[in-house]
């Protein structure tokens, strides 16, 4: 199909529902009589209840499979800025793939915020009617100053294209270094990109406890390094190269011998050439969208052993509706009050284990293996247990999760 074909399907679904989610009552069969009950005067029955026994809230109301996807819709995509109304559809989409991979009712808003701090104070007066947070498409550094402020609120607070993108990302590369028969620990990887993705992994690699001196970032610029006048003021990148080699200053000295190149940039960012200076059987991902970093034929032509691209159209997709839906799943039966980081290790330990013989076409499941979101889901609740941010029993957050993900 053309792309002009392609759009006015979208078009014409997206108009013919008028969005893609709404609300609806989980009662059925509502008589006059029941109006009592459910709304005045009875209803503040359930008000005294939750006023006298604030955890109350998770019985008398929906709250506790509640979340919020919030943008400020000033990075949708590849499309940039484009304003919250503009980025509106993204988050229908987002709330739609929540419900229907994890039980999760998500309510996206899309609001004017000009800063981090307009974020950070939106979120902590909506907390009340939410049990967790999806930042989601908002440009940086903002981005990551709005995350890092909400970390202690009381409620999981999770961005997604920080950290759904990192786990994602090392899930693929856990089952690709058994493919290639490489120790994780030992490989050399080139990240190709410095934003959110970037930092989300850079994030995560330190989590795990992988060697800082073996992954190397780079920007339009060259290698980030914490010896670039133009790093110290930037508090993205200066995260980044504090965990980070910063060996090297271009790209094509960062590629030299390499295992791992991964594209989360611009398109064309990543050239057959660089692939052709690695070591023996790399791996590329090339996971920008809608066109990767190098698409997979060309990156295969080059000497490339396993390819993985975020588009659904080739082999190994890397897309983070794989992980927010599962995670978010165990989050809220567990009824966590935030996201540690051994809960995403353990996302990404799970997700890797969803490939039960990894091969170079088949390193990450596909967003239709159902299974995969269960099994997710119950390890991130029993981490969060483990962890101590839940005081559920586990038989319960079991329980909530069946009964959700039927």
């Amino acid at each position: 199909m053309s792309r002009d074909i392609h759009r006015d399907l979208a078009l014409g679904i997206h108009r013919a529902y008028e969005g893609k989610v709404s609300i609806t009552p989980k009662i059925p069969n509502i008589t006059y009589e029941d109006f009592a009950y459910l709304y005045t005067p009875y209803v503040a029955d359930a008000c005294r209840a939750i006023a006298e026994e604030p955890d109350e809230k998770y019985n008398l109301t929906s709250v506790g499979n509640t979340i919020a996807i919030v943008t400020n819709g000033t990075r949708i995509l590849g499309l940039g800025n484009i304003g919250p109304e503009a980025g509106h559809p993204v988050m229908e989409g987002k709330s739609l793939l929540f419900k229907v991979l994890g039980g999760v009712d998500a309510y996206p808003l899309s609001i004017n915020a000009l800063s981090y701090k307009d974020i950070v104070a939106f979120v902590k007066m909506l907390k009340p009617s939410v049990s967790g947070i999806n930042l989601e498409d908002i440009s940086q550094p903002d981005a990551f100053l709005a995350w890092e402020s909400l970390q202690d609120i009381g409620i999981p607070v999770f961005h997604d294209d920080m950290e759904g993108t990192a786990i994602v990302l090392m899930a693929g590369l856990t089952n690709a270094s058994r493919v290639v028969g490489k120790p994780i620990e030992q490989m050399k990887v080139v990240f190709v990109g410095s934003g959110s993705a970037g930092l989300g992994f850079a994030l995560l690699w330190n989590d795990i406890g992988l060697p800082s001196k073996n992954i190397t970032f780079t920007d339009r610029t060259g290698v980030i390094s914490l010896d670039r006048p133009d790093i110290k003021d930037n508090p993205v990148k200066s995260q980044i190269a504090r965990l980070s080699s910063g060996i090297g200053e271009t790209l094509d000295d960062a590629v030299e011998g390499a295992d791992v190149i991964i594209g989360a940039s611009s398109p064309g960012a990543i050239k057959p050439e660089h692939i052709k200076k690695m070591s023996d059987k790399p791996i590329v991902f090339a996971v920008s969208n809608p066109v990767p970093e190098i698409y997979p034929n060309e990156a295969l032509k080059s000497g490339a052993y396993i390819t993985a691209t975020g588009r659904s159209d080739f082999v190994n997709q890397l897309n983070n509706s794989l992980v927010f839906p599962s995670l978010f799943r165990g989050t809220l039966s567990a009824k966590a009050s935030k996201i540690t980081a051994n809960m995403k290790k353990e996302a990404v330990y799970a997700l890797a284990d969803g490939v039960e013989k990894p091969r170079p076409d088949k390193i990450i499941p596909r967003m239709d293996e159902k299974h995969v979101y269960y099994h997710v889901a119950i390890r991130v609740a029993k981490v969060a247990i483990e962890d101590g941010v839940s005081e559920v029993e586990y038989k319960e957050a079991l329980k909530d999760i069946a009964t959700k993900l039927r």
